[in-house]
């Protein structure tokens, strides 16, 4: 990963800074040099997979902000190596009367060149999170419309077959009436029918001859 490869040679660059400050000051620096070799191989190596990773995933913007970060690691190449060359040709006691104006001559190119390894790092990591928050907002949208038309499917074969299914047209329809019996109805029924046997109980003791 590229940001990943940034950030070590961000750190191996840190390194690199350190043991040449250090070997300012060290009594004996010879022992320095070796480290210092190392330190710069390192930073090579991830600068290197950093800018080969870039190529193959990145656009070409990208590559060119790379490549001038680049430059200024390379600047700093230039001013550290001949600080730790003075350091390993010059005697002591000169080192040692010079050490803090060598020092001042190294760090402002190295920290330009350590800020903006990181500060290139950050800008990769805030386009991996866009990148991702734009796919997770893809995905739930593309989710969220299949559980919509899941949905709207389960509620047409509800209606269907269960619940809202409208009627079947009917045949042969006739009006109907509705006949509203109420007690009144039902008393003046019972009282028809009183009279109607008191008639006929009237009829039969006039009976016929009168016998």
């Amino acid at each position: 990963m590229a940001v990943a490869d940034q950030e070590r040679a961000r750190a191996e660059l840190r390194g690199v800074a350190s043991v040449a400050e250090a070997s300012v000051t060290a009594e004996d620096p010879a022992p320095f040099v070796s480290l210092y070799q190392q330190r710069w191989e390192s930073t090579d190596e991830a600068l290197a997979q950093a800018r080969a990773e870039l190529v193959a995933v990145g656009g070409p913007d990208e590559v060119a902000a790379f490549d001038k970060v680049v430059e200024q690691v390379n600047e700093y190449r230039s001013v550290a190596d001949a600080a730790m060359t003075t350091v390993l040709n010059t005697d002591k006691d000169s080192i040692m009367a010079s050490a803090q104006e060598i020092q001042q001559q190294l760090r402002p190119p190295g920290l330009k060149a350590i800020v903006a390894l990181e500060e290139l790092a950050n800008e990769q990591r805030g386009k991996l999170a866009d990148e991702q928050a734009a796919a997770d907002r893809a995905a739930d949208a593309a989710e969220c419309l299949r559980e919509r038309r899941d949905f709207n499917v389960e509620l047409a074969v509800q209606a269907e077959v269960i619940d809202n299914a409208a009627p079947a047209p009917t045949e042969h329809t006739f009006a109907v009436r509705v006949v509203n019996h109420r007690d009144d109805a039902v008393l003046l029924a019972h009282l028809v029918e009183f009279v109607e046997r008191r008639n006929v109980a009237v009829h039969a003791e006039h009976t016929v001859g009168h016998e």
